[in-house]
């Protein structure tokens, strides 16, 4: 039987010692952090959908995406909206920015906040509704 801790133990001694005490008392914080927005993340439901490429859809599945809203470290004081479960990685976008247009025109006419638009057999396409993404958004900013 494999001991589990032991070996994690064994992997972080030999981290701690490649990356010096410095370097890895930063990185130990930097998962820290990490670890403390990904707690505070809000979650959605969200739809996900994907297609082929010559457009025929190969499925339709309900799923949750959570979101969180941090400074942006080469921005700061920027707040970023992050999705933790985007299709990429990396759907993200600065959070006053996307307030005005999700409360803007395009916003009202709009009952769904595409997370990632998708491309036809490479990337699905994720979907939030807008109203309580909208509200949880502006209430976000108006905490900040």
């Amino acid at each position: 039987m494999i001991n589990f801790k032991s070996l994690i133990d064994e992997l972080e001694a030999q981290t701690a010692a490649r990356l010096g005490p410095q370097a890895y008392a930063a990185r130990k914080a930097q998962q820290a952090l990490a670890e403390a927005r990904e707690a505070a993340a809000t979650v959605f439901d969200a739809v996900e959908s994907f297609n082929y490429a010559d457009g025929t859809n190969s499925y339709i599945r309900q799923r949750s995406a959570r979101f969180v809203i941090a400074p942006r470290a080469q921005d700061n004081p920027a707040l970023v909206v992050r999705c933790l479960d985007g299709i990429t990685g990396h759907e993200s976008w600065y959070a006053h920015d996307l307030l005005a247009v999700l409360c803007g025109r395009f916003g009202a006419e709009k009952t769904r906040f595409v997370v990632c638009g998708g491309t036809n057999g490479r990337y699905a396409e994720l979907s939030v509704d807008m109203a309580p993404f909208r509200d949880w958004l502006r209430g976000q900013l108006a905490q900040a």
